[in-house]
């Protein structure tokens, strides 16, 4: 063990505010509850800069080119050697090629970590790419199949690789909230089958999918009710919530389809639902897969990217081909007719999060990784 804990720097140049941005914030916060120096690196008057104050100590920073920007690179060489870091965590790929190339400038040597935040999607083994991943020291992917898409599109030494999923903390998860109560407070009917999504309202989150799935199932009988929580992008309009208010008009739903504001509290949301769908394309890692099944919830999710691994194949929750209308309406039925069949999942879920999720294991192999990585370096 060493004498004492790493400064470790957690540099974030995004404008914007998304889940890349909050798990940035979370890893620096758990760090320093778990006694490092912890300091976070991101744009002035960012939102990632007001989430910060009063959280962890603040650097401000410079943007930065995607590539070849060897000028910011070598002011956050400086910045680096006066922090004195001993590693430095990125999850944007737009940050990887100028503090990349900072953490091999700067006298202190600190260890770059890279966690993944997105799929690699085409291949990324040509020269710049293999340059580029070449200076990760420490690359954290999150699921198996990212872990075989670095193996099969790039380059990267895969001693350098290592998975580490994401984690919830388990113990702001509440089981023990009554549904009743917690469908009054979003004013929905307490009796029948409640399906929930939660989410930013976006095309590319699949509400109105769901929205048309949900009249082919009171088409079978099935008079289930759809509670939407969420907002849309801020800056971009209200456009597509607007267009899910009149799609549930046009198809005679506006009386089950319940659209509410975003909560803070989402275990309200998970407590009041039956069923949590999840009918993005394309989720990395769905945290809300995750804290549905923490929450003991029937979950169904697409069956691409990252989701049908964390329900394990239809193991822990039913998956559906993205975009077929009639395979979701189907095991949505078959949820909606057996009680027991959703308790069973729910039951599954509750054990595999508890194995894999746990925050407090999640950061006992991040944090047992990182030390074993600076301890060898000191050793050389």
């Amino acid at each position: 063990m060493l004498e004492k804990l790493p400064k470790i720097g957690f540099y974030c140049s995004s404008t914007s505010w998304g889940g890349l941005e909050m798990n940035m914030l979370r890893y620096a916060q758990w760090f320093a509850s778990r006694g490092w120096t912890s300091v976070v690196y991101c744009m002035p008057n960012s939102p990632l800069d007001e989430a910060s104050k009063g959280q962890v100590p603040v650097v401000h920073i410079g943007a930065n080119k995607k590539a070849f920007d060897y000028k910011s690179a070598r002011k956050i060489a400086s910045q680096i050697d006066k922090d004195q870091l001993d590693l430095v965590w990125i999850s944007d790929t737009k940050d990887m090629s100028a503090v990349g190339i900072a953490c091999k400038k700067a006298k202190c040597r600190p260890k770059l970590v890279y966690q993944q935040a997105m799929q690699l999607g085409i291949s990324k083994r040509d020269l710049i790419h293999t340059i580029r991943f070449k200076r990760i020291d420490v690359w954290i992917t999150l699921l198996p199949y990212l872990y075989r898409q670095i193996s099969e599109r790039t380059r990267m030494p895969m001693n350098r690789v290592h998975e580490i999923p994401l984690g919830i903390d388990l113990s702001k998860i509440d089981n023990h909230l009554i549904k009743s109560s917690s469908r009054d407070s979003f004013n929905v009917p307490e009796e029948g089958v409640l399906l929930g999504v939660i989410g930013r309202f976006d095309p590319l989150k699949g509400q109105l999918f769901v929205i048309r799935a949900l009249r082919k199932l009171h088409d079978l009988g099935i008079p289930a009710h759809l509670l939407l929580v969420g907002e849309s992008t801020r800056g971009e309009g209200q456009e597509y919530e607007k267009h899910l208010v009149d799609t549930s008009k046009e198809l005679g739903l506006e009386t089950y389809v319940h659209l509410r504001p975003f909560i803070e509290d989402v275990e309200r949301f998970y407590s009041a639902v039956d069923i949590c769908v999840v009918p993005s394309v394309g989720e990395t890692f769905g945290m809300v897969t995750i804290e549905a099944m923490a929450a003991g919830g029937a979950v169904i999710g697409t069956n691409t990217s990252g989701t049908p691994e964390i329900l394990g194949h239809g193991e822990y929750g039913m998956v559906y081909t993205p975009d077929n209308v009639d395979e979701f309406v189907g095991q949505v039925r078959k949820l909606c007719n057996d009680e027991r069949l959703r308790i069973a999942f729910g039951q599954k879920a509750v054990k595999v999060v508890k194995e894999k999720y746990d925050l407090s294991k999640v950061m006992d192999a991040t944090e047992k990784l990182l030390l074993q990585e600076i301890k060898q370096d000191r050793k050389q």
